[in-house]
């Protein structure tokens, strides 16, 4: 969340963000997209696909994001890409002073 700032290219989004180990975890189809009926502009995608599917940009004020996250095992039974696992999204406003959680749901566990 913290690279959702003003002027960052959507290369740098692929790039610089942090996920898990796609050898031992399935994820989402992307990184961060933006707020709509569906993944919508500007989907930003993993490394892995940016030479197929990347296209750079950059971040402006006033943009709202969907920080996205899909986490499953690799070693889920069964053999589809959409296993058990936790999916978990925030929006995020981009504003001058940095980004802005919209979403305000405790994402911790608490017991």
């Amino acid at each position: 969340m913290a690279l959702l700032t003003p002027g960052r290219s959507f290369r740098d989004l692929t790039f610089e963000s942090s996920f898990p180990d796609p050898e031992h975890y399935r994820h989402y189809s992307c990184l961060f997209h933006g707020v709509g009926q569906c993944d919508e502009y500007p989907e930003i995608y993993f490394p892995e696909i940016w030479d197929e599917w990347g296209f750079d940009g950059q971040l402006d004020v006033g943009m709202v994001l969907t920080v996205e996250s899909y986490v499953g095992p690799r070693s889920a039974a069964g053999s589809s890409e959409w296993a058990e696992g936790v999916k978990l999204e925030n929006q995020v406003l981009v504003t001058a002073d940095g980004p802005e959680l919209l979403t305000h749901f405790a994402l911790d566990l608490q017991l």
